[in-house]
């Protein structure tokens, strides 16, 4: 339960600066794939801050998400 409450901490963490963003007049497209590298972002600091370990696909579908909002038009 102490993963679950410190995953959901960086979760909010990282959901808190990217809607600060908006205080620089960022367009909302540039948002969009800030807000989208939140996922990647969370597992990078989950690795580095914890002894977590993922399963191989965790982190390839991040970054798959990450990867598609960018390439959307």
């Amino acid at each position: 339960m102490k993963h679950h409450f410190l995953h959901a901490f960086l979760w909010v963490s990282m959901s808190w600066l990217v809607n600060y963003a908006y205080s620089f007049h960022i367009g909302v497209p540039i948002h969009t794939i800030i807000r989208s590298s939140n996922v990647v972002a969370t597992l990078v600091i989950g690795i580095a801050a914890t002894t977590w370990i993922y399963m191989r696909l965790q982190p390839m579908y991040a970054a798959q998400a990450t990867v598609l909002v960018a390439a959307s038009p």
